[in-house]
């Protein structure tokens, strides 16, 4: 097996025992149920490749090393095999696409992880900008990565790295007891404090800038942490949309769409379909630009 995916497996399977008490399984995945986790090794899914599947979460995370002996074509071949290949994932768990029977795990969310070598970030980056600049099909699936200098660093990277903590973090919080969750609804106060701590961190020529953005956004509490109450209060209705159309943005050629005051709107589609262009309008339409258009 790979160095770096032994580096791996180990990481993730001490996380699993450690941190949530349970154990990460290897095998085949022929039998009736899937374990809570579940490891693929490259013996299963393909060379420098591995898989991990959380059937209480619904993730479905695979890895793919690219060490540094890649050169930059075989690194663009090998994500764009990755994508198509959980592009056809998808399709086939998708609800309005299969023909088989409910999934008695539920829904799947697919990540793709790449563990890049140092030397090859600004190629995995340029065409990862290249990739999200075409097509918005990108966003149905989870893509990051991870850079790390050699195999002997992977493991302190995997320590610090936002997924693998997500995953476990979510993990956790399936197993609180109710007496344990008002705790999560500090957010907001933690989200202030962190507001708080901005100027400190920004140069000279930026610090009163800084400074003005923070104390708008902690408005009307000035200083004061925002309160659940405060975020549930209901905007006034002059300052909300009630329509948004759509047009010609990424596969969306028309839609309009109505949004009652007072109303939750559910976006519902398959795969493909222009959910999240919808978004994408909507934010550009808002803000005069979204994260995809930078």
């Amino acid at each position: 097996m790979n160095e770096n995916l032994v580096s791996l497996y180990e990481w993730l399977s001490n996380a699993y025992s450690t941190q949530l008490g349970l154990v990460l399984e290897r095998n085949e995945m022929q039998q009736d149920g899937l374990p809570v986790a579940l490891w693929r090794g490259e013996d299963l899914v393909g060379a420098d490749c591995a898989e991990v599947f959380d059937s209480d979460l619904g993730a479905w995370l695979r890895f793919r090393v690219l060490g540094e002996k890649s050169s930059v074509e075989a690194i663009n071949k090998l994500v764009d095999g990755d994508i198509q290949w959980g592009l056809r994932q998808l399709a086939s768990l998708s609800q309005t696409m299969r023909s088989d029977a409910h999934d008695p795990n539920g829904g799947w969310q697919i990540h793709l992880i790449w563990l890049v070598s140092k030397i090859h970030q600004d190629a995995w980056c340029k065409k990862m900008q290249a990739m999200r600049a075409e097509s918005g099909f990108s966003e149905e699936l989870g893509l990051d990565g991870i850079f790390f200098n050699e195999p002997s660093t992977l493991r302190p990277k995997l320590d610090s790295h936002r997924l693998p903590q997500l995953l476990f973090a979510s993990r956790k919080l399936l197993s609180l007891s109710a007496d344990k969750m008002p705790q999560w609804l500090r957010a907001n106060e933690v989200f202030a404090a962190a507001l708080k701590a901005l100027p400190a961190q920004a140069t000279a020529m930026d610090k009163q800038k800084t400074q003005a953005f923070v104390d708008d956004l902690l408005k009307p509490g000035g200083n004061e942490s925002p309160t659940m109450e405060t975020l549930a209060t209901t905007p006034n209705s002059a300052n909300q949309c009630t329509k948004l159309t759509v047009q010609n943005v990424r596969n969306v050629a028309k839609a309009t769409l109505s949004l009652p005051v007072g109303k939750v709107v559910v976006v519902h589609g398959p795969n493909g379909s222009g959910k999240s262009s919808l978004f994408e309008a909507l934010a550009i339409g808002v803000t005069g630009s979204s994260t995809t258009l930078k």
